[in-house]
Parts: structure tokens; C-alpha cells; sequence
């Protein structure tokens, strides 16, 4: 008779390949983790002085590998393999292409498109940081959102779309 697996024996399913990973340091499932990819995404991005365009390729496909759970340094949910997150993503932003890590790095480059199109509102009107900081936020927690699987509007919107008529 086979053993019934429980929480502490470290194979149990929550929604995540491992139980134990929810306390790993770089868990993909923690909003602060995803986030933090996020941001040092961009800031890798807005800091390469030379070409915006060859940083963000060079800096989306290892992302995208982390994301697709091909990094042990970032364990996941489920959520996190290809065909799952790719394909949620490609729905979510309208994405064409097939290929799993293309719809991560193209769903990145939507995110630094909404940016840069701040940063081009905040030179035609000369906005203050307290002005523009909302917005770029904002985008950051929407594509935070999308890539743990939630709409763009985080859980409270994901609540009201199956809530009961």
C-alpha cells in the first residue's frame, strides 16, 4: 500500500511543484519575488546607456527562463512551465508567437513599451516624479499581476469575475 503523502514530507501539491518552495528565498509564486524580477528587468533595461533595444533582448531571455521554471534558483508554481504561464501571457497582452520564451520576452517588451510611453509623457510635459511614480507603479503591479497568473487588476478582480450572480 502506498504511503499517503502529507505537507511535511515535502511532495505535497499546493498549487506549487513543491510545498517546501514557498519559503525559498526566490519562490515565483511571492508577488514581492516576481516583482523584483520585474524591476530589476526594467532597471537593467533603463541603465543601458548604449542600446535599449540589445539590453532588453539580452536581458529578457534568461528572465524568461526564470519564468518558464527552467531556473532552480526560482522554483514555481505549476503555473510556471511552458504552455502554461506563455499561454496565459500570449491571452492576457494579445501575443502571436508560438514559442514559449518569445511570449515571455515579448510580453516583457510590452511592459518596457508602456514605460518608455511615460517616460515620453514625462518629457513633453515636464513631469514631476510625483506625478509619473503612480503610473509607473501601477504598470509594474499589472504585469506583476499578469505574470502570477491573476488579471491585471490583481486578485480583487479575479474575485469579482467568478463571483456568483
Amino acid at each position: 500500500m502506498a504511503k499517503k503523502r502529507t505537507e511535511n514530507d515535502g511532495a505535497f501539491k499546493f498549487g506549487t511543484k513543491n510545498i517546501d518552495d514557498i519559503d525559498h528565498a526566490g519562490y515565483l509564486g511571492n508577488p514581492q519575488v516576481a516583482s523584483s524580477l520585474l524591476r530589476d528587468f526594467v532597471g537593467g533595461v533603463m541603465t543601458d546607456k548604449v542600446d535599449y533595444s540589445e539590453a532588453a533582448v539580452r536581458l529578457a531571455h534568461p528572465l524568461a527562463k526564470i519564468f518558464l521554471g527552467q531556473d532552480p534558483g526560482y522554483p514555481g508554481l505549476e503555473f510556471n512551465q511552458p504552455g502554461c504561464i506563455d499561454a496565459y501571457l500570449a491571452k492576457e497582452i494579445g501575443i502571436g508567437e508560438p514559442d514559449p520564451e518569445r511570449r515571455i520576452c515579448v510580453a516583457l517588451f510590452a511592459l518596457l513599451n508602456e514605460l518608455f510611453a511615460v517616460q515620453k509623457l514625462v518629457a513633453e510635459q515636464q513631469l514631476i516624479k510625483e506625478q509619473w511614480q503612480p503610473e509607473v507603479d501601477a504598470i509594474l503591479e499589472q504585469y506583476t499581476n499578469l505574470f502570477l497568473g491573476l488579471p491585471r487588476g490583481g486578485w480583487e478582480e479575479e474575485q469579482e469575475e467568478h463571483a456568483p450572480a
